[in-house]
């Protein structure tokens, strides 16, 4: 793989992904149903081999981040990993956990945009958020024109930054660590709540007082035949 992604003759992307997928991912895949049931630090010693040769076959560096959003009933927060430091930040609560994919995917963005011109992958595991950076509309999220302005100037600096699905809660360590910064964030990031956010709140709050309203009802109703 080292060869054949060499600066001088480099193989494009599409053939380095057929010999990743020919020549590793094959053996992987046949020797999962021995290994599969082993113990998760026995497991993590094979993310080595598969991570270096996607680098290899995207020609990004150890240092592409890892982002993750996370939304529970009283916040929501995102992080992001990088091989030398993290960051993590929780949201307004009514932000919606595709606007902390979203910002997460921005800030790791903006924290690649302080250093060098390199190549660099961004792993979400969040496919909604990357597939809305592929179809613009008036419906997108504003967030989303942000990534793409900045991607698209980053481009022209000799930044080449690719975008990449992972799954999510399937052991990948960078990303099982993003989850769980992402959900015990306690710094407070400043910023406007999206409009259809907004709205989504309204009409949840409306729901729950008109659930409440409807429940003590039928209790009354059903009291008062008892």
């Amino acid at each position: 793989m080292k060869v054949l992604s060499n600066t001088s003759w480099e193989a494009s992307r599409t053939s380095l992904l057929r010999v990743d997928r020919a020549s590793i991912l094959s053996k992987m895949d046949y020797g999962c149903v021995i290994y599969g049931s082993a113990r998760q630090s026995v497991l993590k010693k094979l993310d080595p081999i598969h991570h270096s040769a996607l680098r290899l076959c995207s020609g990004a560096f150890r240092t592409s981040p890892v982002e993750n959003g996370s939304k529970c009933s009283s916040c929501t927060s995102f992080a992001c990993v990088f091989i030398n430091s993290t960051l993590s930040f929780q949201l307004h609560p009514s932000c919606s956990i595709f606007t902390a994919e979203i910002t997460a995917i921005l800030h790791a963005l903006s924290q690649i945009s302080s250093g060098p011109p390199d190549n660099y992958i961004i792993y979400s595991d969040s496919l909604s958020a990357l597939k809305s950076m592929t179809s613009l509309n008036r419906f997108s999220h504003p967030l989303t024109f942000n990534i793409l302005e900045l991607h698209e100037r980053l481009g022209t600096k000799g930044f080449t930054i690719l975008f990449c699905w992972i799954p999510s809660h399937v052991g990948i360590s960078g990303n099982e660590l993003a989850d769980n910064l992402a959900r015990s964030a306690t710094n407070s990031l400043s910023s406007p709540v999206p409009l259809d956010d907004v709205k989504k709140c309204i009409k949840s709050i409306l729901h729950s007082k008109w659930q409440a309203q409807w429940d003590l009802k039928n209790t009354n109703f059903y009291q008062s035949n008892a």
